[in-house]
């Protein structure tokens, strides 16, 4: 992830690499059915787009990583200023009953909604045993709230909604489309729209359109597009791939139905025959803004032109044909637009709808060029459209990657690496540091196809906009006029100018006049020359090459094979220099304490790992002092000067205070001077301490109150603890140990679960097997010294006690509670564990048994 300064140009504010010492998956690792899989292209990392909790000024986002050969997939809170982990409750291991990390795409945008955290998930390619996944985490804690399968007892129904995020009525529930899956009103809900309870996901309507056996037949998903509620209105739009946008009432959406008749209206919103035996889907967001002459909504379809259609609020309907359309007919392919609106309010003349989409080529499982439009949102007359001036080039289309409009400027991310950023231009100065300088290379194809042409900033003035050379091998040379520090380089090639080559059979461009191998070399003399990037089998129209920096004044492009056919003719288009033109931000750093919170019984210690991160090149010594310590408690710093990691140990007396207090971390360098906290709670002698499990349960719920309905339970399978028979707590070892809320998140499994820092004698674990007696299972407590240890321990199934060693009978009960809300006769038990720590070290977290069925509902520490 990276964070860059939304008014000023230049590096990283921070960056920072998430793969937790894995790695991301890799396209050629998921999505079989495709064979290749090719809707990626290359590391699956992050997909789903953050959100940002503006309040607290925290950025929330889901990271796949493969470790240790297993794919894992966190939710991660961290600092948008920093980059830094929150200081509790940083980040989660996703888990849920029938939920593979392998196969389920986390594709829509997260939300975040009165403090819940929204994620959804598809499938890569519809490979796999997968289902339509939707989970509920509460924002502060990372208690999962709630999970919904959208085919408990069904197949597929993957949410991906071409990455959009729920949409939300005023009431806080939410709604989501589904794609191609099993529908049967009752339990599963392929191509639908639902309807959903905040935090726990209960299902509270849908809509099935009724020809969902076609749709699912012929792979054209109901849920390609969102749902969109029309401003001011109850009033919900959304579209799929079969081109139609369907018109709901949010308070009645009305099941499956014969014709559809019980919804507002459908409509064909796509033109079907604007381009001859082509797909007309919808593969994006539509945009509803409340204008001038009223509600508009505007759809971008595949193979059509930009639409925009006016909602009669009297009759609740859309007028049909559509009232404006735009003048860019798409090119032949996927995926349409991405679109946003930009306005002031509904004040007339003031609206824009961005478009960004490809400019040339099919981008279904290909990397094209890209061009972003803007049409006055009253009648759809192009205002203004990239690639007219020099340095406004969008580079790759990114699918899925709406532009951003804040502030006066428009946000656009690409395949290139590279973020550009459009407002009324205040300077004439490109970063660009080769625009315009002199360039030299091989003969020229003609008089008009000259190096000077492959400098200009500009690709679209046609074929006498480029460099053009037969000899071979051949060469381009930029001379930047003095020398820089580079990072990186990109190479326009035949396709960005617009020369797509041979056709397939369905009239799509191949793109295989693009250069095929080439390597780029530097030199700060002109004479001697290194090799910084190169590829021998280039397929793209536009390549972007990040390197290492280095000093360099002059750019060399060297063509060995110049197209992927017999052509003999290199075509370049750009050749652009990126790097430190201007000057960087000064160095700074900003301090994180892991874990950022403390819990020291007194004539003990706690230790805490001061980070110091560094911003903008920052490399200097960080002095560090702690103040706010409550009485009889002291700090010391192992360094007390830093340039990366210091341990903190904060010491409390016999007779230091009890309770919480807030101690403050200091780091200072020169005259920078930074802070931050950690949270010290000190408790009295002797006594427990209880682990805070709210930021782990992942098990919603495990224990409920008699006559309660649910879904999964402490077992999956339906069956939870009585809360009537159970209590609200259980003595173990003669501590008293709190369980979590019933009818809520508060069981754990599978997990690895933050521990109070400090030093123990003793864990006690409170926990049960289900689904059958659960033979040596292993815990595993890790240590602040990058230690562990392990504890192996055979855990009985609650119903079937088997008196292993070390284990007790905590509770007994005499009956079980059932998912449909009644009760079953059967005696079931919770079970204590008792484990002996390294007392000489600093706990910091344990690491259940790798297996959903051991269950954990309590622990507590001993000094």
């Amino acid at each position: 992830m990276y964070a860059f300064d939304a008014d000023t140009a230049g590096v990283p504010l921070w960056q920072r690499n998430f793969n937790n010492g894995g790695r991301p998956t890799h396209n050629t690792e998921v999505g079989s059915n495709c064979n290749p899989y090719l809707d990626f292209s290359g590391n699956i990392g992050i997909v789903g787009t953050p959100v940002i909790d503006a309040s607290t000024g925290t950025i929330y986002f889901v990271a796949r990583t493969v470790e240790s050969g297993s794919t894992v997939q966190r939710l991660r809170a961290i600092s948008i200023a920093t980059g830094a982990d929150r200081s509790s409750n940083a980040a989660v291991v996703i888990s849920a009953s029938g939920f593979d990390p392998t196969i389920e795409n986390q594709r829509p945008s997260l939300a975040l909604s009165s403090g819940v955290i929204y994620i959804g998930w598809a499938s890569f390619c519809d490979t796999g045993a997968y289902h339509g996944f939707l989970a509920a985490y509460n924002a502060s804690t990372f208690a999962q709230l709630g999970v919904f399968n959208a085919t408990p007892s069904g197949s597929q129904a993957g949410i991906w909604m071409s990455g959009m995020a729920p949409a939300f009525d005023s009431n806080g529930n939410l709604y989501v489309s589904t794609g191609n899956g099993t529908s049967d009103g009752g339990s599963n809900f392929g191509e639908s729209l639902l309807k959903l309870a905040p935090q726990n996901l209960n299902r509270l309507d849908f809509f099935t359109p009724s020809n969902f056996n076609t749709l699912n037949g012929g792979d054209i998903d109901f849920g390609s597009g969102g749902p969109v509620f029309l401003p001011g209105t109850n009033v919900i739009a959304t579209g799929g791939k079969e081109g139609k946008i369907f018109v709901l009432d949010a308070n009645n959406l009305g099941g499956v139905v014969t014709g559809d008749t019980q919804i507002l209206q459908s409509f064909q919103a796509v033109s079907a025959t604007t381009v001859a035996n082509a797909t007309y889907h919808i593969h994006n967001g539509s945009v509803a803004w409340n204008g001038p002459q009223g509600v508009n909504l505007y759809i971008s379809g595949e193979n059509d032109f930009v639409r925009a259609y006016r909602f009669n609020s009297s009759t609740q309907t859309f007028g049909v044909p559509n009232f404006a359309t735009g003048s860019f007919l798409l090119p032949r392919g996927m995926p349409g637009s991405m679109l946003t609106l930009s306005s002031n309010g509904p004040q007339s003349g003031t609206g824009v709808l961005w478009s960004f989409t490809p400019r040339l080529g099919d981008a279904n499982q290909k990397v094209v060029p890209g061009v972003l439009t803007a049409y006055n949102a009253e009648t759809l007359a192009t205002l203004w459209a990239s690639g007219q001036s020099i340095g406004d080039d969008t580079f790759n289309f990114s699918k899925g990657a709406p532009p951003t409009v804040d502030n006066g400027k428009v946000y656009l991310a690409s395949f290139s690496n590279i973020i550009s950023v459009y407002g009324p231009r205040t300077s004439s100065t490109s970063q660009n540091l080769a625009l315009n300088k002199t360039a030299t290379g091989s003969t020229p194809c003609n008089a008009n196809e000259t190096p000077d042409k492959a400098v200009n900033g500009s690709y679209s003035g046609g074929n006498s906009d480029k460099w053009c050379s037969l000899v071979a091998p051949s060469f381009l040379q930029v001379d930047l006029g003095a020398t820089f520090t580079i990072n990186q380089i990109v190479v326009e090639h035949a396709g960005a100018g617009g020369e797509g080559g041979s056709l397939d059979s369905q009239g799509r461009p191949n793109f295989d006049l693009n250069t095929k191998a080439y390597n780029i070399q530097v030199s700060t003399d002109g004479t001697t020359f290194t090799a910084v990037a190169g590829t021998s089998n280039n397929i793209q129209s536009i390549t972007t090459h990040n390197i290492s920096p280095v000093s360099a004044r002059f750019v060399k492009l060297n063509v060995t094979t110049p197209t992927q056919t017999t052509d003999a003719a290199s075509r370049i288009y750009e050749l652009q220099v990126y790097g430190t033109s201007t000057a960087p931000p000064p160095p700074n750093f900003s301090l994180s304490a892991s874990p950022g919170s403390l819990n020291v019984p007194q004539g003990s210690i706690g230790t805490s790992t001061i980070t110091v991160n560094k911003l903008n090149g920052f490399n200097s010594s960080v002095s560090l002092s702690a103040s706010g310590l409550p009485s009889g408690v002291t700090a010391s710093f192992n360094p007390s000067s830093t340039t990366g990691t210091s341990t903190l140990t904060l010491s409390a007396s016999s007779t230091a205070a009890t309770g919480t207090s807030t101690v403050t971390i200091t780091g200072t360098s020169g005259s920078l001077t930074h802070s931050t906290t950690v949270s010290l709670t000190v408790n009295a002698a002797g006594g427990p301490v209880q682990v805070n499990l709210s930021g782990a349960f992942n098990i919603n719920p495990g224990i409920v109150t008699d006559g309660t309905t649910f879904s999964g339970g402490l077992d999956g399978v339906g069956n939870c603890y009585s809360s009537n028979l159970l209590g609200s707590a259980a003595t173990f070892g003669g501590t008293q140990i709190t369980f979590g809320p019933a009818n809520a998140a508060d069981a754990v499994a599978n997990a690895t679960v933050t521990l109070p820092s400090g030093r123990f004698s003793s864990l006690q674990v409170l926990a049960a097997g289900v689904n059958g007696n659960q033979a040596s299972q292993t815990f595993t407590v890790h240590f602040s010294d990058g230690t562990s240890q392990s504890f192996t321990q055979s855990v009985s199934d609650w119903a079937h006690p088997q008196n292993f060693a070390g284990e007790t009978i905590v509770a007994t009960m005499t009956h079980r509670d059932k998912s449909n809300g009644t009760t079953q006769s059967r005696t079931v038990n919770l079970f204590g564990y008792a484990f002996a720590l390294n007392n000489s070290k600093t706990v910091s977290s344990i690491t259940l048994p790798a297996t959903r069925n051991v269950v954990v509902l309590a622990m507590s520490l001993k000094p």
